[in-house]
C-alpha cells in the first residue's frame, strides 16, 4: 500500500504509511484538517479565476455559456463534496486500508495490467495534447488571457480524476486479495489461515461500501455529466457554422473522462467476478 503515501501527497486522502523502524510500518491518519482546508480553499480561487464565472464579455442568453456554467458549477460542487467525504470518512478508510493491508496482493493478470497501462497511456496522451493547446493558443493569440481558465479546469478535474484512480486501485487490490485467496483454497487449503483471511476479506469489501459508496455516486455522477455536456457541445459544433472551435479541448476532456470511467467499471467488474468465484 506504499501508492497511499502518493495520494495522500496529492491531497485525495488523509491516510498515509508510517515507518517506525525497517521492519515495522503502520497506517495513520494525517494532517486531516489542511487535507480539508487546501483543497477548499483552491478551489475557491480558481473558481473566481475562472473566465467563465467571472462572465466577461458572455452572453448569458447564451447556450454556450448555459451549458459550460452548468459542467463547472456541478464539477465545483462535486469536488466540495468529495472533499468533505474524505474528511468525514478518514477513521473508516484508516481501518479499511489496515486490514487489506494485511492481505497478500501480490498476484496481477495480464488483463488488468493491460487495461490499467492503456487508460494511463489515454490520460498522459490528453496531458500533453492539453499542454500543446494551451501553447499554440498562446502562440496564435499572444494572449495569457485563457491560461488562469486552463489551469483552473486542469486541476479540478485531475482532482477528481485522481478520486476515481485511488477507488480504482483499492477495487484492484481487493480482487487479487480474493484470487489470492481462492488460489490458497484450491492448492493448500489451511483453513484457519484461510478463515481468517476470508473474514478479514468480507470486513474489507463491507467497508468499502460504507467508505466509497457516496464518492463513488458523485464520481460517476461526475463523469457522465461530464461526458455527455461535453459530446453534445461537440455536435453541436460540429454542425454549426464554426465547427473548430474548442472541439480540440472537448474532445481532450471528453477522452480523459472515458477512460476515467471505462477504468473504474472494468476494475469494479473483475471485483465482482472475483468475489462471485470466490464463492463457488
Amino acid at each position: 500500500m506504499k501508492v497511499v503515501n502518493i495520494f495522500h501527497a496529492l491531497f485525495i486522502c488523509n491516510v498515509r504509511e508510517v515507518r517506525h523502524n525497517k521492519t515495522r510500518v503502520t497506517l495513520a491518519v494525517s494532517r486531516a484538517p489542511v487535507q480539508l482546508a487546501l483543497p477548499l480553499l483552491v478551489m475557491a480561487i480558481l473558481l473566481f479565476y475562472h473566465p467563465w464565472v467571472l462572465l466577461k464579455g458572455r452572453c448569458i442568453k447564451c447556450l454556450d455559456w448555459f451549458t459550460v456554467i452548468s459542467r463547472v458549477l456541478t464539477t465545483l460542487a462535486i469536488v466540495v463534496l468529495l472533499v468533505f467525504d474524505s474528511f468525514r470518512r478518514r477513521l473508516q478508510l484508516l481501518a479499511l486500508l489496515t486490514d487489506l493491508s494485511t492481505a497478500s496482493t501480490t498476484v496481477q493478470t495480464r488483463g488488468l495490467l493491460s487495461v490499467r497501462g492503456l487508460q494511463l497511456g489515454v490520460l498522459f496522451v490528453c496531458n500533453v495534447l492539453a499542454f500543446v493547446d494551451i501553447v499554440d493558443t498562446v502562440y496564435r493569440t499572444g494572449s495569457f488571457a485563457l491560461i488562469p481558465g486552463v489551469l483552473t479546469g486542469f486541476v479540478v478535474e485531475h482532482y477528481i480524476l485522481l478520486h476515481a484512480l485511488f477507488c480504482q486501485l483499492l477495487a484492484e487490490s481487493m480482487a487479487h486479495a480474493y484470487d489470492n485467496l481462492r488460489r490458497e483454497i484450491a492448492s493448500q487449503p489451511n483453513w484457519h489461515g484461510t478463515l481468517q483471511d476470508m473474514l478479514a476479506l468480507e470486513q474489507c469489501l463491507q467497508q468499502h461500501s460504507e467508505v466509497f459508496g457516496f464518492k463513488l455516486l458523485l464520481l460517476f455522477l461526475h463523469l457522465l455529466l461530464n461526458i455527455s455536456f461535453c459530446a453534445y457541445d461537440i455536435a453541436r459544433k460540429l454542425i454549426g457554422e464554426d465547427p473548430r472551435s474548442g472541439v480540440y479541448h472537448l474532445s481532450i476532456i471528453v477522452s480523459q473522462g472515458s477512460a476515467a470511467l471505462f477504468g473504474l467499471c472494468f476494475y469494479y467488474n473483475q471485483l465482482l467476478v472475483k468475489v462471485s468465484s470466490y464463492g463457488k
